[in-house]
């Protein structure tokens, strides 16, 4: 088992320092743009070596996921009626994304 420190830049987001302000800023910055735009941008979240490996990781078990075409939003997800006309997540475009479940 992988530990956090192998893919995560803990430097810029150190999310394991329960007291770190920084920390408790940067949940709150998350916090506020999910519910604002539907998404949370983390810029360089994972090391280099960390996002290899997880591209690597990813390769490898490829071909044992479960795959499925399907239209829709990019949350593959129904819209909820409460949402404003401009959220991300009424963004539909029509194009058939793979969508595919994982091993566990």
């Amino acid at each position: 088992m992988q530990n956090a420190e192998n893919f995560i830049r803990l430097d810029l987001y150190p999310l394991h320092e329960e007291k770190n302000p920084l920390r408790t800023q940067l949940l709150s910055n998350f916090k506020k743009q999910m519910q604002e735009e539907g998404v949370a941008v983390l810029p360089n979240f994972l090391s280099e070596s960390g996002l290899k490996n997880l591209v690597q990781e990813s390769e490898q078990l490829a071909g044992e996921a479960f795959h499925s075409t399907v239209k829709g939003n990019a949350y593959l997800e129904d819209v909820p009626s409460d949402l404003p006309t401009d959220h991300p997540m009424r963004l539909e475009d029509g194009i058939p994304r793979t969508r595919a479940r994982g091993l566990g």
